[in-house]
């Protein structure tokens, strides 16, 4: 599997495992619930995809998850889910039950 490829899928698994699918949330909400849990895996995730200086960046986290809006891997996809007061939401749904 290339790099970004990896990326998606880790995300993707922490994500459904400590999110849910259809739950939609800003960035800022993923982030903190992720340094929240005991599991590390979705935080791992992010610092994989987001990690500059060793710490998180925001931006290029955010950057990231717009080049993978609509991105469907192993039928779960990433979409955009509106606004909330003016920021992006986010949400992860199973591609399986679109029938």
């Amino acid at each position: 599997l290339d790099p970004d490829r990896q990326q998606v899928r880790a995300l993707f698994a922490a994500w459904r495992v400590h999110l849910g699918t259809d739950n939609k949330y800003t960035l800022a909400e993923v982030v903190e619930r992720a340094f929240a849990f005991e599991d590390h895996s979705l935080r791992d995730a992010l610092m994989d995809i987001g990690r500059r200086g060793g710490e998180l960046n925001r931006r290029v986290l955010g950057k990231w998850l717009a080049r993978h809006d609509r991105r469907i891997e192993q039928k779960l996809e990433l979409s955009r889910a509106g606004e909330r007061s003016g920021v992006a939401l986010w949400k992860l749904s199973d591609c399986t039950a679109r029938g």
